[in-house]
């Protein structure tokens, strides 16, 4: 049930992609939206470590991240992919 109405919140807008994310979540007043956009964060992690090639390449995208790579570069550099195409792959897996 989280997951389908995940999937309705992203392909309406009501919560943005992971690429869109930024900071802490902690301003978000509506608990329901907060829950959403947590468990957003959680999946796209657990995708990326379960499905895209686990801690090693967690590593390196956080190490090209703290080297001051944006953030798209340090996608494509650690999984040879766009964070794009990495979100509709995640989407299509949900």
């Amino acid at each position: 049930m989280l997951h389908a109405q995940l999937i309705d919140s992203l392909n309406s807008g009501r919560i943005p992609m992971p690429s869109r994310l930024a900071g802490d979540f902690t301003g978000i007043a509506d608990p329901g939206l907060a829950s959403q956009v947590y468990l957003e964060s959680y999946l796209f992690i657990k995708y990326l470590l379960d499905k895209q090639g686990g801690w090693s390449r967690i590593k390196s995208l956080v190490s090209s991240i703290e080297a001051g790579e944006s953030l798209e570069a340090s996608f494509r550099k650690a999984y040879r992919k766009s964070l794009d195409e990495l979100e509709q792959r995640w989407i299509k897996e949900l």
